[in-house]
């Protein structure tokens, strides 16, 4: 039987069971959400909240919240939505899809991930397939750490059909790393790449 629940001021956990549960984060500190097949979790309220997908298929939604939340992926097809704090995002072993904030959220991509870039900047430690979506926008910085060529990628929207090799015209090489910037002067930090090419791009 799903589970509809919503917290309050004092904080606390919420278990989900075997259905498809919608379970809300209240103001409180420390809450802590487990859903299933078909969960619903919302982080609300400045404390920082724990959302945990399990087995199935969840949505994970921090929009609400104003805190630094935390999200865990598990092993179905997850979408994670960070908000406006700094967020850390740890993905399950399935395949994820993941949206950014404004904050300074880190992210550990395991199994398939498709993560898009918010306003704010992010430090992401690639472990699975990922694919990294960067829209222009204002300035921003992206750490990435563990890129493998040919099997992550950064896809560019919206800065124009020369945009790869703007970019890579930029590359500065050294120190075990490459950074690229952007025609916004978002920067990208490849640590562990010494040279990239027109591959790493989608």
């Amino acid at each position: 039987m799903a589970l509809n629940a919503q917290g309050g001021s004092g904080g606390g956990q919420f278990w989900g069971n075997s259905g498809a549960d919608v379970l809300k984060a209240g103001a409180g500190a420390t809450t802590v959400l487990v859903a299933n097949s078909g969960g619903q979790l919302y982080s609300a309220g400045s404390a920082g909240n724990f959302l945990i997908a399990g087995a199935g298929n969840a949505t994970l939604d921090g929009g609400a919240a104003s805190g630094n939340d935390v999200f865990f992926g598990g092993t179905g097809q997850d979408i994670i939505l960070a908000g406006p704090g700094n967020d850390l995002i740890g993905t399950g072993t399935g395949t994820s899809t993941v949206q950014l904030g404004s904050g300074k959220d880190t992210v550990f991509a395991f199994g398939t991930s498709a993560v898009t870039a918010g306003s704010g900047s992010a430090d992401i430690v690639m472990g699975g397939t990922v694919t990294l979506t960067i829209a222009q926008d204002a300035a921003r910085s992206f750490a990435l750490f563990n890129f493998v060529p040919g099997t992550d990628k950064i896809s560019l929207s919206g800065y124009g059909s020369g945009a790869v090799a703007s970019a890579l015209a930029t590359q500065v090489n050294g120190s075990g790393q490459t950074v690229l910037t952007l025609s916004d002067q978002t920067r990208i930090q490849l640590i562990g790449v010494t040279q990239a090419d027109a591959s790493f791009f989608r």
